[in-house]
């Protein structure tokens, strides 16, 4: 992420077509790994919560962002 950055520091100072590219193809990389370390997060407390339904429709919930009942009535 430092990398990217910085790429995107130095893209947007010089403004040229090489480190607009640079940059896209590290924000890209980056990107991509930031959602591959997701998957491997959610696949893995999934397995742990297996066979208990409520654990599992928590993190199903907090995969979809989704606020509790509890959370929205003390919000509101």
């Amino acid at each position: 992420m430092f990398k990217r950055d910085w790429l995107k520091k130095k893209a947007s100072k010089s403004c040229s077509p090489e480190d607009c590219a640079a940059y896209r193809q590290q924000r890209n990389l980056v990107n991509k790994e930031i959602r591959y370390a997701k998957k491997c997060f959610y696949k893995k407390q999934i397995e742990e919560a297996s066979g208990d339904q409520r654990a599992t429709w928590k993190i199903l919930n907090d995969l979809m962002e989704k606020q509790s009942d509890s959370i929205m009535a003390i919000v509101s």
